[in-house]
């Protein structure tokens, strides 16, 4: 279970059972934030997975684009392919 969050005001905004899913509601959000509030809008965000508390994604980090084509594994490995 991946959880995607609001770092700013502290609050989940929504469960995703996989990575593909939290990616593309992170996407989705930071699409409708650019949207309503203009083009350099943005609300910091942060993918973790609910079982380990391991932060899989933050704003700045890396692209999304990146992301989707790499997963570190849990030897600390990086995997590639689309997730």
């Amino acid at each position: 279970m991946y959880v995607l969050t609001d770092t700013f005001n502290g609050r989940e905004i929504s469960r995703h059972r996989t990575l593909r899913a939290a990616l593309v509601a992170a996407e989705r959000d930071a699409y409708h934030t650019r949207k309503a509030n203009g083009s350099s809008s943005y609300i910091p965000t942060m993918i973790l997975d609910s079982k380990t508390g391991d932060k899989i994604y933050s704003n700045g980090s890396c692209s999304l684009t990146d992301l989707a084509y790499t997963r570190i594994g849990v030897d600390g490995q990086a995997e590639y392919g689309l997730v």
